[in-house]
């Protein structure tokens, strides 16, 4: 699909899902596979509280690119027609890529009979929406501890003249400063 096609059914639908299959494109298991076991030199799924839910860094890794600058959720389905091998059960799960919200994306790992009873109760929209808020909660809170723990570093300043820390620290800094900006006097000591 067209990505500006994608764009305007978004803008025109709103409260909507796109369901993919996972398995249009050769590599695409295989790169989601290798993403969430970790395979790549970088960790790329990290557990949260919910076992069945994922931050995900380098979603770019993991999914079709046509797919990550979606602004409504993305469900996975890397069943296929139900021919390929499956031994760890990978496959019979739906893998929800919700639309990036702060430094990670979330992945949420669904059953197909949840997701589809809460789509026929009407219940998926709703669900979906509690979620969203609460990730940009979390990453809110996240980034004014980030934000706290900068302005708790910065306290530590290392003061320095031309190069060479001083033992002083502000103190010293500011008598080197203030003798700097006298007016240099000949004959007088």
């Amino acid at each position: 699909m067209d990505p500006q096609e994608r764009t305007s059914r978004e803008k025109f639908y709103k409260n909507m899902v796109w369901v993919v299959d996972g398995t249009r494109l050769k590599r695409d298991y295989s790169r989601f596979l290798k993403g969430k076991k970790n395979y790549f030199e970088n960790t790329i799924f990290y557990n949260t509280d919910n076992p069945k839910i994922f931050r995900v860094d380098l979603i770019d890794w993991c999914f079709p690119s046509a797919w990550l600058e979606s602004s409504v959720p993305v469900i996975f389905d890397f069943r296929g027609d139900g021919t390929m091998d499956d031994p760890e059960g990978i496959r019979s799960s739906l893998y929800c890529l919700f639309p990036q919200v702060g430094k990670y994306a979330r992945v949420a790992e669904i059953s197909r009979k949840a997701f589809i009873n809460s789509t026929l109760k009407g219940d998926w929209i709703s669900r979906v929406q509690s979620f969203v808020e609460e990730i940009k909660g979390q990453d809110e809170t996240e980034r004014q501890q980030q934000q706290q723990m900068v302005l708790h570093k910065s306290n530590n300043v290392i003061y320095t003249w031309r190069g060479i820390p001083l033992i002083g620290g502000y103190a010293e800094y500011k008598k080197r400063l203030l003798s700097s900006n006298k007016p240099y006097r000949k004959g007088i000591r």
